[in-house]
Formats: structure tokens, sequence, C-alpha cells
């Protein structure tokens, strides 16, 4: 089909104070025609007290459209159509450019969906369309901007409503949220998805220099801004409550396959014996930074224990073997030798290599 067929078979949005691709002046009445505009009206117009009559005629006259309608479900439970005003005890008042037969101000509260649809028809409104998701204003830049990193988010080059560049990522979540409204962004949908609370340390939240706590970022304007959090003992209601209070949010589980046929965890490397794993050093997890896995059950096993410990998706197991490269460490015949050997009720992170199903060191004897 045809964009001109389309657009002759559109209902038309006639609330809408200008024709499409015409721009408002933002005197909130005057509208300028765009360069290409080669009707036979002139180049700029005064619409704000035109009815829906009166702009269909211009549209015959003036060779120009307005807007389609939003194709979309429309939300009945919302008290007021699309750019009335809610004004109090259940009534809205229509905005200055509604000059259609019906009342101005009208008691919405007084009906239910389907009477609602029906005032829609007869009175040339809309309710607005139902959201599809509810949008995350945590995030840094709108959906299809550049995040430079530095609290400045650069729009694409076919955006022009407002500014290409501005600071939006410092920005508290009400300010981003008008200015998606008057400048025409989305931000991201807050995530549905399974939380992974696995993860130290909440989504954009980096690890704090001691890397012993959680860092607010820059662009973080909650309750919980103030400090670094200590969350390595958090258990997952903890982090939910946490989630709660201050207004952040965990990342989501990665759904993938792991591949437990990969020697070692993603980040960890191999040792120069070719079978033992060792933690980066950048690795603050609860369990020993060095071990050796006998089966991939053991592998299951540490997984589930250690929390902060992945296998890589079968897809990137390729990858991961890659990446790893051996370390120096020293071996006898019936151990690893460790430099300094401390008992498991000292309670202590790292240390040496565990057997991942008794959680014991792996100790020489000579």
């Amino acid at each position: 089909m045809s964009m001109r067929l389309i657009w002759s078979l559109c209902a038309r949005d006639y609330e809408k104070l200008c024709p499409r691709g015409w721009e408002d002046a933002d005197d909130g009445q005057t509208c300028h025609a765009p360069a290409t505009y080669k009707g036979p009206c002139g180049r700029s117009g005064i619409f704000l007290y035109m009815s829906p009559d009166a702009k269909k005629k211009l549209e015959t006259d003036c060779e120009v459209r307005w807007p389609c309608q939003s194709v979309c479900n429309h939300d009945y439970t919302q008290l007021c159509p699309q750019g009335w005003i809610d004004i109090g005890g259940g009534k809205c008042r229509a905005p200055a450019a509604y000059m259609a037969r019906c009342s101005r101000e009208f008691t919405f509260a007084l009906l239910n969906e389907v009477q609602k649809q029906h005032w829609s028809a007869s009175c040339s409104v809309h309710w607005p369309c139902v959201s599809e998701c509810e949008r995350d204003y945590l995030a840094n830049c709108p959906m299809g901007w550049t995040d430079l990193m530095n609290g400045t988010c650069v729009a694409p080059p076919s955006y022009t409503k407002c500014k290409s560049e501005e600071p939006l990522a410092l920005l508290k979540p009400a300010l981003k949220m008008a200015f998606a409204k008057r400048c025409d962004v989305l931000y991201p949908c807050k995530s549905t998805c399974d939380k992974d609370y696995s993860f130290v340390c909440p989504r954009n939240w980096p690890l704090a220099d001691d890397l012993a706590s959680c860092k607010p970022p820059p662009s973080y304007f909650g309750e919980c801004g103030d400090e670094n959090y200590d969350l390595f003992a958090a258990t997952v209601e903890d982090k939910k409550e946490f989630e709660s209070k201050c207004g952040v949010q965990w990342p989501c589980k990665l759904t993938c396959s792991r591949d437990y046929t990969s020697k070692c965890p993603v980040g960890w490397s191999i040792g120069a014996d070719g079978i033992s794993c060792h933690a980066p050093s950048s690795y603050r997890g609860r369990c020993a930074r060095a071990v050796s896995f006998a089966s991939v059950e053991e592998k299951r096993a540490f997984a589930s224990k250690c929390a902060d410990v992945f296998w890589p998706c079968e897809h990137e197991a390729a990858l991961q073997h890659m990446m790893v490269k051996p370390v120096a460490v020293e071996v006898t015949p019936s151990g690893f030798l460790l430099p300094r050997v401390r008992s498991v009720a000292e309670n202590v992170i790292g240390g040496g290599p565990v057997r991942s199903d008794t959680g014991q060191f792996v100790i020489s004897r000579g």
C-alpha cells in the first residue's frame, strides 16, 4: 500500500495544532510550513482556534494533511482524553485548540470504558495509548542516544526536535521524564527480567577504590547517594530491599546454557599445571581463588555455592578458551605448595586451591 493511500485512509488527529510536517512556533497557536511546502496557501498561520471541520477544509484548500491518530490500544483507565487537563472532582478541561461540538469541561469519572469509547468517537477526542512499558528514567540516556560516559548524551543524526547534545545523565529522573515529554524521546523500558542477585553491586554501580564496597555512579540521584555500601554479604532479600529503598536495579540474569566442559569460569586463568583455575586479581567473592575440578558436577556445585562465579555460555566457550592464560604455580606430586597454609577454621577468603565438593584446601603432604 502506498504512503499516499495510507494517508488518505487514516483517521486524522485534529487535536494536533499543526498539519503534518509543519513546525509549531512554540507560541501555542502558530505553525510554519516546511521548506518543501508548494501548496497554494501561506507559509505560516494561526491554527489555535480552528475546529476539526475547519481543519478538514484547510486540508483540501491548502493541500496539507493533519497527522493520523495513533494506532494503538487506548488506555480508558486514564481519567482524561489526550491533551485534556484534570481539574479535580473527576472533571477534565479541553485544551484551547479543542473546537468540536462537545462540552469543553466534562466529568469523565462518571463514564465506564464503553461510554468513554462512544464519547471519543462522538466528540473527536481520543484517550492516551496504553503504555507499552514502564520507562526507566534511571537510565543515563534515551533510547538511540549515545552515552559519552561524562554525563552527556548525544542524539542520533536523524534527531531534530531538541538540542542534539544534552547532559541528561546528570538529571534527576523527574527531569528526564519532563525532557522525554518535551523533546519526544523514549527512555528504555524498566526491566521485567529475572534479576541476577549474584552480582555484588546494582546495575551501573562500580566497586569503590577499596574493592570492598559498591559506589553510587555520578548519574545516581536517589536516597542512597551519600556513601558507599558493602553488599558482599548481602542476601537476596537484602538486595531486593536495597532496590526498593534506593531506586536501583540488579542486572538481569544471563539466559544461556552454561558450558561446564570449559576448564575454568569466565575470567579465571588456567594454571601452569593445566589443571587448576585461578581467579582474577579483581575477584572478591567468598570462595577460594584457586581450585581444581574433577568433574562437570563439581563445577556446577562450585558455581552454585560461590554465586559470583560463572561458566561461559555455550557459544562463548571457544572465546573463553582463547582468552585464558596460564599462570605460574608451583606443583608437588601430591598437591599445590601454598605461600601460607591456613586452617579452614580461620574462615579465609582465598589462600589456595580447594576441593569444590568439600570446600577443603588441597594441601601438599611433601
